[in-house]
């Protein structure tokens, strides 16, 4: 009778990362904005390597990086030393960037520069910085890999904010999906750097970067604009809050309607004698009939506040705007 015998994972998370492990378990999507030297990278990588291990033989898995040489310089160290105490069972393509674990389950580091995913039949991806990524690339290429395996898929979406993206978008509208796992790791709430650290780091890089980069904030305020500094000073003594939205009031939207730049919409409530910021969302490259599609039932409206020229007419349509 052969003896069977347990190897151990070069992996020690830290708390932020075994919350997010266990919270993303029985999840078929996941989503982590995290601050900077926070250990996404090696998050991502046990993610995979974890739920390959669990999977069924002959599944194969994508790590996908925004370009193919950072999948090489950044990913696959990682990979090869989380896995080092499986070599006897583990082997790797260096060439193609493969690393193959027992039941011949595969799993392909990759990046969203070209299309080298096409033709792949993978069970999992993980995108990493989702915010620097072709998203074209990604909706064309990368995520119909995933379409044989029905319902049994998953999708990993981890990064540093850089603006209000695409995964600070994900993150607002899919943290209260049931089969989404979703986190936001500040570093001044992680426990990784001390406070000392913290402050030097603010200190030489400048507000505007260090909470972008290190608190995850979307919305840092611009080197040398007029209310960027108060704003910051506001949040900083909570007078900035996330409050509930009170289900009494009808959600007001204000429109600025883009053609060649962007469409934005503000969301705010009146309760009392404050007026409540509740969302705020921008558009480029789609017509307001499908900018209505997307906003329709997130909220219950109430007056839309559009600008003065809504009513001109189109000249090849004969219809106005409103």
């Amino acid at each position: 009778m052969t003896k069977k015998r347990r190897v151990g994972i070069n992996y020690d998370p830290r708390p932020w990362q075994s919350d997010f492990h266990r919270g993303c378990a029985e999840k078929r999507f996941g989503l982590a904005i995290c601050a900077r030297q926070h250990g996404k990278t090696h998050l991502a990588c046990m993610e995979t390597i974890d739920r390959a291990l669990q999977g069924p033989p002959e599944a194969a898995y994508g790590l996908v990086a925004p370009f193919a040489n950072q999948a090489r310089r950044i990913y696959w160290p990682r990979l090869k030393q989380l896995l080092e105490p499986l070599r006897d069972v583990v082997s790797f393509r260096e060439t193609d960037l493969i690393a193959t674990l027992p039941g011949n389950r595969q799993i392909y580091l990759l990046g969203a520069d070209n299309e080298s995913a096409r033709g792949l039949t993978l069970r999992g991806l993980v995108s990493d910085e989702f915010d620097n990524m072709d998203q074209d690339i990604w909706r064309s290429v990368f995520l119909p890999t995933t379409t044989n395996w029905g319902e049994e898929y998953f999708v990993l979406y981890i990064g540093t904010l850089s603006t209000q993206g695409a995964l600070w978008r994900q993150y607002q509208e899919r943290r209260g999906d049931p089969d989404w796992h979703c986190t936001l790791v500040k570093a001044s709430e992680a426990g990784v750097m001390s406070r000392g650290q913290l402050d030097r780091m603010k200190l030489e890089m400048g507000t505007a970067a260090f909470l972008r980069e290190f608190e995850c904030d979307p919305t840092p305020p611009v080197s040398h604009s007029v209310l960027g500094d108060l704003v910051d000073e506001a949040r900083a003594d909570r007078r900035i809050q996330e409050l509930p939205i009170d289900p009494h009031q009808k959600i007001i939207t204000s429109w600025d309607l883009g053609i060649a730049d962007y469409t934005c919409v503000w969301f705010f409530q009146l309760v009392g004698n404050y007026i409540h910021a509740i969302d705020y969302r921008e558009f480029s490259g789609i017509g307001l009939v499908e900018i209505l599609n997307r906003l329709d039932g997130l909220y219950r409206y109430g007056p839309f506040i559009l600008p003065h020229d809504i009513n001109v007419r189109d000249y090849s349509t004969g219809v106005s705007r409103l």
